[in-house]
């Protein structure tokens, strides 16, 4: 973090007008180092605004664990007719699984964009990836090799080997 807080000083001091791919690159920057307060003041001076704009907020927040903040950007980028695209669903994606009713179905398909999600999210997603494993286990519906797939996958970015390698061993050949 503390290179990029460098890089960003250089910037400003340089006294050059603003590069759109700049700003969008320090957003996302200050978004993956958990700060996000950075990353909004960077978002609101930005006279325009693309997709990687806006799911570098929502990352940033998601990141950082703050879902309404995530949720209410998504909101934002609705309102002003920016179209939603696969990252910004599974950014998303994994904060809908920490607030599911445990009552409800799920397809296959969900859970994984759901344990994709996690995987992307950093070792802090362990706990909501293991919640969704056991929505699976609780539904059966880690029988199915995609989910299961994407369980070792999930694990193995969170870096728990350990319940990877597990699940991998249980594979029916």
């Amino acid at each position: 973090m503390d290179f990029g807080k460098e890089v960003h000083k250089s910037i400003e001091a340089s006294c050059l007008e603003w590069n759109f791919y700049v700003q969008n690159t320090l957003i996302s920057t200050h978004g993956k180092c958990r700060n996000v307060g950075a990353a909004c003041i960077l978002f609101d001076k930005m006279p325009k605004r693309d997709a990687f704009s806006w799911n570098s907020m929502i990352l940033g927040y998601a990141s950082d664990g703050s879902w309404r903040g995530a949720y209410e950007f998504l909101e934002k980028m609705k309102a002003v007719g920016v179209q939603f695209n696969i990252i910004t669903w599974n950014t998303i994606a994994g904060g809908c699984f920490m607030e599911l009713p445990v009552f409800i179905h799920l397809e296959p398909v969900a859970l994984i964009i759901g344990l994709g999600a996690c995987s992307h999210i950093e070792a802090r997603a362990l706990n909501l990836g293991k919640g969704i494993h056991g929505f699976a286990v609780r539904s059966c519906l880690n029988q199915v090799d995609t989910v299961r797939n994407m369980l070792i996958t999930m694990y193995s970015r969170c870096k728990d080997l350990r319940h990877a390698n597990t699940l991998f061993h249980h594979i029916e050949a």
